[in-house]
């Protein structure tokens, strides 16, 4: 399962167990947003690929938008190193 924010893929994860036709499973993915992240929103979507798949259309979800909560700190760019 590869888990997309804005097209780039950002979490994947394993299922290594088998799965019955037409059951489900939870998958826990993590979408990491970075403290400096300019967007307001992230468009997200998840896919998955399993063997003996025979209908590869459906292995996408419907693609959501989410909020990004902007930092109060604002943007760090005054760091410097001396000696």
């Amino acid at each position: 399962m590869i888990l997309f924010a804005n097209e780039k893929p950002c979490d994947t994860a394993s299922i290594n167990r088998p799965l019955a036709s037409l059951a489900n499973d939870t998958v826990r993915l993590h979408l990491p947003v970075a403290i400096n992240e300019q967007a307001d929103r992230l468009r997200v979507k998840a896919t998955i690929e399993y063997a003996g798949d025979q209908l590869a259309d459906d292995n996408t979800t419907e693609t959501v938008d989410v909020g990004v909560v902007k930092s109060p700190y604002g943007r760090i760019s005054d760091l410097s190193y001396g000696r």
